[in-house]
């Protein structure tokens, strides 16, 4: 199954100074497309990035190729990209949701927004909140949060969106 998910990217020219011949570039300041599900070869052809092996850990792995945005870094999985992980840095999603952003903020982009406890510092306040893409039901956005802002975030399919430790 291939979804397409849009992440906006708010950064100076990296991506659209590296495009690959064949491919379309992407602009700064521009939704990045990235085809969840797609196998990783056709992700860097689409998105004009060197294809480069990531270092294999069992069937996952992390791809962070030159030329993709601060702060996010693709899971793959068997071959395909499953997951962006989103750590710092102003890459968006298509509804102006990314990192600092408030909960209340993310509240209203999201209706049907589902809160979960943190695995690790619930008893600090923290904790996930779940949302799937409008424009895609097949994609989810987990959010985590310190109790008030977003710190980190993920965007993918599942089951891989929901793995807390990611590859690990």
């Amino acid at each position: 199954m291939k979804t397409t998910a849009t992440l906006t990217v708010l950064l100076v020219c990296t991506m659209a100074c590296r495009a690959a011949p064949t491919a379309k570039p992407v602009q700064a300041d521009a939704p990045l497309q990235i085809p969840y599900g797609a196998p990783q070869a056709e992700v860097a052809r689409q998105l004009g990035l060197p294809g480069e092996a990531a270092p294999t850990v069992g069937g996952c792995r992390y791809w962070q190729p030159a030329g993709l945005p601060t702060g996010l870094r693709l899971m793959i999985a068997d071959g395909k990209v499953v997951r962006g992980d989103i750590d710092s840095g102003t890459v968006r999603t298509p509804e102006g949701a990314g990192i600092g952003s408030t909960e209340a903020e993310v509240g209203k982009l999201y209706p049907g927004l589902v809160s979960q406890p943190h695995k690790y510092r619930s008893a600090e306040g923290w904790h996930y909140l779940i949302a799937r893409a409008p424009a895609d039901s097949a994609l989810r956005y987990v959010f985590e949060t310190d109790g008030h802002a977003v710190t980190t975030y993920r965007a993918g399919i599942e089951p891989f969106v929901e793995y807390v430790e990611g590859c690990g």
